[in-house]
């Protein structure tokens, strides 16, 4: 019975992450019935362009830290230190990658809104926006601190306040003031998040703007140990979000904004599994494999990783196809059936893409995240021109091909990468 033990901490993890799972899931379809029926496709994919937008800020400024937070604190508690002065470092770093993206979304705006935006959409609103994420380091630490401590009830809490903050506000806003409204109310349920992680942290960190003052003052951030992780998820994230600008963008301009909405609800259902996956991953596996010492564990992780996050999305998105149009107006209208013709391919598609994720953590556990950054770059540029060209030629459908395309060589990629990491590690665990 005692070899039954080590399976505890991965049921424990994966029944929290699909207790938040479910909450952020019922969340997301309430939010996503909402724009359909309120708005229909054609306004989906302008709440979504701004959604991308919100997010690319928000991963490029203070939440960019989240991954390095999770190793560090994880290993300075492995190596009996006080991860919170480490903690309190992140933070400083987070305010200052805020402040940048604010300032670089001021200067460059002139240009980028009508393309990105349209010439109609209110130029206030989009001042407004990089302020409201202003305080996503404070977020991205609470996180941290509970995925380091391995502590998945604090976890799974602090996402479901996320996904009522934004249910509620976008509701709100979107039923008083329509479309305007619906993307002031996502911006602003970021800042509930931000305050309460302040109250949380306070006892801990002390005065935390001073603290980062004298962070930015002493200019400690230019040489932060955290910056090859933060570096990464600036480009994975950054990068991801950007790509779905650019492919939205191109949607709009070359098909109806209806087709563009389309795709916008193909993603939607695609990225419904993602916050089982990325849950269970960053709450379990990365602390794990981060201290993993030698192959034996570190492969049979990484396997697990790997497989169990490309069956739980298979078991997803055979459930999905199995409801067919049902499906599809569940989650959205009738006006939304023409994304049946794409859906089997591109859920397909995103189990290669779950078992990917496992082993990029893999990746990630042994800092290279230089290695991630190409990948990911890689696999978004490959994305993108094959949308770009595909489309152009043979209608909006074909981007799921292009997406599938670019995926299956990012795999490919990725197992021959990991296979030289595991090589490295020391048969035998050298303690």
């Amino acid at each position: 019975m005692a070899s039954l033990r080590p399976s505890k901490p991965v049921q424990k993890a994966l029944g929290w992450s699909i207790l938040q799972s479910a909450f952020k899931l019922t969340g997301l379809y309430g939010v996503g019935k909402l724009m359909a029926l309120w708005f229909g496709p054609a306004g989906l994919a302008l709440i979504g362009q701004f959604q991308s937008l919100l997010y690319l800020q928000q991963n490029a400024g203070g939440f960019a830290t989240y991954n390095a937070l999770i190793q560090g604190m994880s290993q300075q508690k492995a190596e009996g230190r006080d991860p919170m002065v480490y903690l309190r470092n992140g933070l400083g770093l987070g305010l200052v990658l805020s402040l940048g993206v604010t300032l670089l979304w001021w200067l460059t705006l002139p240009w980028l809104l009508a393309p990105v935006l349209g010439s109609n959409f209110p130029l206030w609103l989009v001042v407004i926006l990089p302020l409201t994420v202003m305080g996503s380091a404070l977020w991205a630490g609470a996180l941290a601190q509970a995925a380091s401590e391995s502590h998945y009830r604090r976890n799974a809490l602090l996402n479901m306040a996320q996904t009522s903050s934004t249910v509620l506000c976008f509701g709100f806003m979107g039923y008083q003031w329509g479309l305007n409204g619906a993307c002031l109310g996502l911006g602003l349920a970021q800042i509930p998040l931000a305050i309460y992680s302040y109250l949380h942290f306070k006892p801990h960190i002390g005065k935390w703007w001073l603290n980062a003052r004298r962070f930015l003052a002493r200019r400690e951030f230019l040489d932060s140990p955290m910056w090859p992780l933060v570096v990464m998820a600036l480009y994975s994230v950054g990068i991801t979000q950007v790509a779905q600008v650019l492919i939205r963008s191109h949607l709009l301009n070359e098909f109806a904004a209806e087709a563009t909405g389309w795709w916008e609800g193909v993603q939607r259902i695609g990225n419904l599994w993602v916050p089982v996956i990325s849950t269970l991953l960053t709450s379990h596996f990365l602390p794990r494999l981060s201290q993993a010492k030698d192959r034996k564990t570190y492969t049979r992780l990484s396997i697990q990783a790997a497989l169990g996050s490309a069956a739980l999305v298979g078991i997803y998105a055979l459930a999905v196809l199995l409801l067919g149009s049902r499906a599809i107006t569940f989650m959205f209208s009738e006006a939304f059936n023409p994304m049946l013709a794409v859906m089997p391919l591109h859920l397909a598609t995103d189990v290669i893409k779950a078992g990917v994720w496992g082993l990029h953590n893999a990746m990630l556990a042994r800092q290279k995240a230089r290695w991630l950054i190409l990948i990911d770059i890689g696999f978004h540029s490959l994305y993108v021109i094959g949308v770009y060209w595909g489309t152009t030629r043979y209608g909006w459908q074909a981007s799921v091909p292009a997406y599938t395309l670019a995926m299956c060589s990012s795999a490919l990629i990725t197992i021959m990468l990991w296979i030289k990491i595991k090589s490295s590690y020391p048969a035998y665990n050298p303690s």
